[in-house]
C-alpha cells in the first residue's frame, strides 16, 4: 500500500465498499493462526512466474475492487479491509515449500515440511482442486478447493469514460487542485455533504489546518485524466501526474452523490 493511498483513507475517506456480484469460487474449510480461526468464504487462484498461488478468504474477495488498476496481484487481497487469507504457492511441479497467511492484524510465511499437506486432485492453466491440511501447536488448517486460475488482466466493470473523463474527470481534476491549494473554502466546496461535515468538525476541534496540510502533502499533483471507466455512480479513472517532482500515475475512485461527481480516493501505481 502506497503512502497516497493511506492518506486518503484515513483523511478522505472513500464513500461506498463495494460488493462482489460474481459466483464465489468452490471452497471451503477451516483456519487458524495465532488464536485467530475463520471459516473459508471465497477463493481465487492467479499465476506469479513460474507459481499458481490460491488465495483462500475469510470474506467473499471484492472483486470489482481488483479489478480498478486493471490487474489481479497479492496488493489486492491487502487493500480489503477486514481479511484475512491463505496463500498457497504452489510450483511447476505441483509442489509446495511455502504458504503465506494474514490475519487481519498480521501475517507471515511458513515454508518447509507443512508443503506435506497439500494434496492436488487437478491443475491445468485453466484451474487447480485439491485441498490442504496442517495441525500444530498454533496453527490449523483444513481446506478444500476448486477453482479457476484468472488472469492476471481484469476488464473493469462499466463503459468508458470519454476522452479526459468527461464531467467525471472535471471533478477529480477540481478536488485535486482544491487538496493541493491548501484553501479550505476550496477543499470544501468541492467534498460531498458528509465529508464537507467532517472537515466543519475538525475546524470547530482547531485540527482543521494540521489536516488540510497533511492531505496536501500526500496528494500528488494530478496533470491529466488518460482513461477510466463509469459504472452507475462509482467511476475509476486512469491519471498521470508528478509526486516531489517526480512522475507518477496512478487511479482515482470517484462516486457520484446527488447528481455531481467527487473524489472518494487515489492511489499511484509507481
Amino acid at each position: 500500500m502506497n503512502r497516497s493511498t493511506i492518506a486518503l483513507r484515513v483523511l478522505v475517506p472513500a464513500l461506498l465498499v463495494a460488493s462482489a456480484s460474481v459466483a464465489y469460487a468452490k471452497a471451503s474449510g477451516n483456519v487458524k493462526f495465532r488464536d485467530a480461526p475463520w471459516n473459508v468464504a471465497d477463493a481465487i487462484a492467479f499465476t506469479d512466474d513460474d507459481e499458481t498461488h490460491v488465495v483462500l478468504g475469510s470474506a467473499p474477495f471484492d472483486r470489482k475492487a481488483f479489478a480498478e488498476d486493471g490487474k489481479l496481484d497479492s496488493f489486492d487481497f491487502m487493500r480489503q479491509d477486514n481479511l484475512k487469507t491463505l496463500t498457497l504457492k504452489i510450483k511447476a511441479d505441483g509442489t509446495m515449500s511455502c504458504f503465506d497467511f494474514s490475519t487481519g492484524s498480521g501475517g507471515g510465511s511458513n515454508c518447509g515440511s507443512a508443503g506435506d499437506g497439500l494434496k492436488l486432485t487437478a491443475r491445468t492453466p485453466q484451474g487447480v482442486a485439491g485441498s490442504f491440511k496442517l495441525k500444530s501447536s498454533d496453527e490449523e488448517v483444513d481446506v478444500h478447493f476448486d477453482v479457476k486460475v484468472e488472469s492476471k488482466t481484469l476488464a473493469r466493470a462499466g463503459t468508458a469514460v470519454p476522452a479526459g473523463g468527461g464531467e467525471i474527470g472535471k471533478a477529480l481534476m477540481d478536488g485535486n487542485a482544491a487538496i493541493r491549494s491548501g484553501d479550505l473554502k476550496r477543499v470544501k466546496a468541492a467534498s460531498p455533504p458528509d465529508r464537507v461535515a467532517a472537515i466543519e468538525e475538525s475546524e470547530k476541534s482547531g485540527e482543521a489546518k494540521d489536516m488540510l496540510e497533511m492531505m496536501k502533502m500526500m496528494t500528488p499533483v494530478i496533470t491529466k485524466v488518460t482513461g477510466g471507466n463509469v459504472d452507475g455512480d462509482d467511476a475509476t479513472l486512469d491519471w498521470t501526474g508528478t509526486d516531489e517532482g517526480k512522475p507518477v500515475k496512478g487511479t482515482a475512485k470517484m462516486k457520484r452523490v446527488s447528481g455531481k461527481w467527487y473524489m472518494a480516493g487515489i492511489s499511484t501505481s509507481n
